[in-house]
């Protein structure tokens, strides 16, 4: 086999330029939720495939990929962290955190169909996440009944995510 024979013609690259992640990053700043999304293909595609920036205090309600056609979900550190990424039973109970921090693993971690998880950013952190399926905005995800929404006042919030984060804290000081 020789080089040639490994090379695909017309396959599109894309490279992720650091400044593209900083650029995410400051719109998070920007933003009241303290993160922010950029889609790296279409809507359509196979495999979606984004980059979110968030920032530490930001609540992503915990959610489940699953409809008629459950999605897996992968999260890759690109820039900065930690990240803890926190996994739920179905009662809501904690099944489990692990981290994503440069100059430790970095990811990939693959968050199975039907498992409800979030993300808690203890520093400012890029993440490239992905998912199998074209993004339907009507299944893309439910949102777990046991937490409060994204909406909801932030004393709420605040009461539901400390004891949260708190824990993710302390697994990941742990781990250093």
């Amino acid at each position: 086999m020789s080089r040639r024979d490994l090379v695909i013609p017309d396959v599109k690259l894309i490279r992720l330029a650091r400044r593209r992640v900083h650029d995410v990053l400051t719109l998070a700043n920007s933003s009241q939720r303290g993160r922010s999304l950029i889609n790296l293909g279409c809507s359509d595609e196979p495999v979606q495939r984004l980059v979110n920036g968030i920032l530490p205090g930001s609540y992503i309600q915990p959610h489940v990929h699953n409809g008629n056609n459950p999605k897996w979900e992968s999260f890759t550190l690109l820039y900065g962290g930690p990240v803890g990424i926190v996994t739920f039973m179905e009662d809501g109970r904690l099944a489990g955190v692990k981290s994503l921090a440069e100059g430790g693993v970095r990811g990939p971690y693959v968050i199975e169909p039907n498992t409800y998880h979030s993300a808690i950013a203890i520093g400012p952190s890029g993440l490239l996440e992905m998912l199998d399926q074209p993004h339907d905005p009507e299944t893309h995800k439910k949102m777990a009944p046991w937490a409060p929404s994204e909406d909801a006042s932030q004393r709420e919030i605040e009461a539901y995510l400390g004891p949260i984060r708190n824990y993710v804290y302390s697994r990941l000081a742990s781990r250093r």
